[in-house]
This record gives structure tokens, C-alpha cells and sequence, in this order.
């Protein structure tokens, strides 16, 4: 039991050590991963919180009518309109970047990091201040200590971001048993802030464990389904995200297959060896990525120098247009080819098709079949080239 118990231990603080800290390449990979995933799920509880958040200001309106003050009346009026405002600007601002500008999420973390860096401690001094006026009129102070409690416990927090929210929060609770007793605290007030700090912590702790599980999650994904190579898709990946991508599409919709494979790849492992053949392969991979990654999901490395990569949303000539994109800019590598009769650098022949989604237990594969057959007709016409199934 003992040795389970230590093995666990050093597991779970394994799973949190910063990513730069990792000796192995895919550690740091799914780290990043789940950092990338933290700053859209923290995202997310903005918006799915706001409709809280905006009945509190509506209490808080209330409030300010029933007790009104002529020397604070106007400022809590400013800095409620300032956080209805403010909630709902960040609203849009979360619901346009993730939903409406088809743009992969991926490349937005770092505005999603910034987003929710901003919002959650400019809503804290604005609240802050609403509830400091509150007091100043005599009333109570758990106005803010509901919003402590949401500020510490909603959003996951590093251990930084946590030790200054929770400091934070037990210095305006203890602001608040001030204004509440003027001889000092009662043994009630020290339990309440006991009890109020245990609760982050343990707040704190669960969270630890769910970014564990998807630590946990993140890396039998990158296991099953990722391509340690190319960094891109293996077949059962290519798969698995086509059935989430088609749970979302109209039967019978149309989408855009490119399939293509290095020229002459044999010959270069010959002639500069494996090694070398390995660096080429990367070489695509990132290529691909750099190239579509923006466009779709679906990059997927086929097998050998095999790739493909499946468009949704697209019509015959842009898939065309980047087919185009891909195969010149695999060329701009300017990688010393093994062969010069086609390029004096590394080319890819790139077969094209269209083909429409008939069935829910549609596998990758398949959407292939059309696309392999202009890739021989690309490799037959010359390589480093594209053609287009049935032209």
C-alpha cells in the first residue's frame, strides 16, 4: 500500500512540472496541450457563468435603489454599467473567436489567456468597490465574499494565479470583519476565514486532479493517435476525428480529399540515409501543418511518405488552390533532392477529389479512393504536379 501510495504521489507531481522542465519532447507536447485546453475551458466558464454574474448586478441595482445615498448613488451606478459592459463585450469577444471566425482555436490561446487574465481580476476590483460602498452605507460585506468565492474557486488557476487570488480574497473578508466589528475579530469571524481558506484549497486540489486526467487523457491521445514522426495523425486518428467532424455535417456533404506522397522517397534514404529520410519526413509534416492546419483538422500522415488531408466546407478549385499551396511550399524547403530529373529539391505529386459524406461510419479511407487515383495520374504525368480525380 505504502509503495502504491508513493508512486502515485510521483505521478501526480510529475504531471504538473512546467513544460520546459520535461526532458522528453512529447511531455512537453501534451503539457502545452493541456495549457491550450485550460485557457478555452476558463473561456468557456466566462460565458456560461455571465448569466450569474449579470443577476448579481441586478441584486446589486436593486440594492442601490432600496438604500440610496446621494454620495456613492452615482458611482455604483458608473461601475455597475461598467461590468454589465464589460461581461457582456467579453461575451462576444469569446463567442466570435471560438465560434463565428472559423479560425482554428489553436492559434487563438494566447487572446484566451489574455481574455480571461484581464477579465477575472478587473471584475474583482469592480466588485470590490460596489461592495466597499455597501459597507460604507452599513450594510453587510458577503456581497464580496460571494464574489472571492467565485473568483478563487471558477477559473483554473495555476499555483501563482492561486496564492494571489486567495491572498487576496482573505485580505478584503478581513476588510469586511473590520467594518463589521470595530473592537476587532470575534472568534467567528478567525473560524469563518479558516473554513473560507480550507474550501480554496480543497478547490484548488480538485482542480490539480482534473488537469492530471487530462494531462492523463491528452497523452493515450497523443499515444493512439498521433503520428510521433510527423507530429500529424496516424490512421486510427484520421478516423476518430472524421466521425467528431461528421457529427456536425449535413449527410450527403461535400468534402475536399488531398492525397499525396514524396518523389522518389526511396531513392532518398539511399542516397542520404535513414536519417536523413526521417528529417525529410518532418520536414513535410511541418509543412502540412504550416500549410493547412488553419483550413482543417484532418492532416493525417497515410503511412511511409504517404499524407492526406480531408477540407471541409470547400468547393473543386479551392481545393485546388491549395493542393497548390501545399505542393510549392514543400518545394520553397528547398530540401537537396535525391533525383534532379523532376526538381534539384524535394517534391510532393498531389492527387485531388471531391467526394460526398453518404454514411455515419464513413472511414477515411474510403474518401481516398478517388484521391489515390489522381495521385497516380499526378506521378504518371511528370510528379511534382497536382491532378484532380477524373480531369
Amino acid at each position: 500500500m505504502k509503495e502504491k501510495m508513493v508512486r502515485f504521489l510521483k505521478n501526480y507531481k510529475k504531471a504538473f512540472i512546467p513544460a520546459k522542465n520535461y526532458p522528453d519532447q512529447k511531455s512537453a507536447a501534451v503539457s502545452e496541450a493541456v495549457n491550450k485546453k485550460i485557457a478555452e475551458v476558463n473561456c468557456r466558464r466566462i460565458v456560461a457563468i455571465s448569466p450569474v454574474l449579470l443577476v448579481l448586478y441586478m441584486v446589486n441595482a436593486i440594492l442601490i435603489i432600496m438604500h440610496r445615498n446621494a454620495e456613492y448613488f452615482t458611482a455604483s451606478l458608473i461601475v455597475s454599467g461598467i461590468l454589465v459592459v464589460f461581461t457582456i463585450f467579453t461575451d462576444v469577444l469569446i463567442c466570435w473567436i471560438m465560434f463565428f471566425n472559423k479560425i482554428d482555436n489553436t492559434k487563438e490561446m494566447w487572446k484566451f489567456k489574455l481574455i480571461y487574465r484581464l477579465f477575472w481580476p478587473i471584475w474583482f476590483v469592480c466588485m470590490a468597490i460596489l461592495s466597499c460602498i455597501h459597507m460604507e452605507n452599513g450594510h453587510i460585506g458577503i456581497y464580496l465574499v460571494v464574489a472571492c468565492l467565485i473568483l478563487n474557486l471558477l477559473p483554473l488557476h495555476n499555483l501563482k494565479e492561486f496564492l494571489v487570488n486567495l491572498i487576496l480574497s482573505i485580505l478584503v473578508i478581513m476588510l469586511v470583519a473590520l467594518s463589521d466589528s470595530i473592537d476587532g475579530f470575534l472568534v467567528s469571524t478567525k473560524m469563518e476565514i479558516a473554513c473560507f481558506t480550507a474550501m480554496q484549497i480543497l478547490g484548488y486540489l480538485a482542480q490539480r486532479m482534473q488537469l492530471m486526467l487530462w494531462m492523463s487523457r491528452e497523452y493515450l491521445y497523443m499515444e493512439a493517435f498521433v503520428d510521433p514522426l510527423t507530429e500529424l495523425l496516424n490512421r486510427r486518428g484520421g478516423n476518430a476525428v472524421l466521425a467528431e467532424e461528421m457529427r456536425e455535417l449535413p449527410e450527403g456533404a461535400e468534402v475536399g480529399v488531398i492525397m499525396f506522397d514524396i518523389d522518389y522517397f526511396k531513392k532518398y534514404n539511399d542516397t542520404f540515409g535513414h536519417e536523413a529520410g526521417d528529417g525529410c519526413l518532418r520536414m513535410v509534416g511541418q509543412t502540412i501543418r504550416e500549410t493547412l492546419q488553419q483550413r482543417t483538422k484532418l492532416l493525417i500522415r497515410h503511412g511511409g511518405e504517404e499524407f492526406a488531408a480531408i477540407l471541409f466546407d470547400t468547393n473543386e478549385t479551392e481545393l485546388k488552390e491549395w493542393a497548390e499551396k501545399l505542393r510549392m511550399a514543400v518545394y520553397e524547403k528547398r530540401l537537396e533532392a535525391p533525383v534532379k530529373d523532376v526538381a534539384d529539391y524535394v517534391t510532393v505529386s498531389i492527387g485531388t477529389s471531391m467526394k460526398k459524406l453518404m454514411c455515419e461510419n464513413l472511414r477515411y479511407e474510403e474518401l481516398l479512393i478517388e484521391a489515390d487515383v489522381a495521385l497516380y495520374e499526378a506521378k504518371k504525368g511528370g510528379r511534382n504536379r497536382v491532378a484532380f480525380a477524373g480531369k
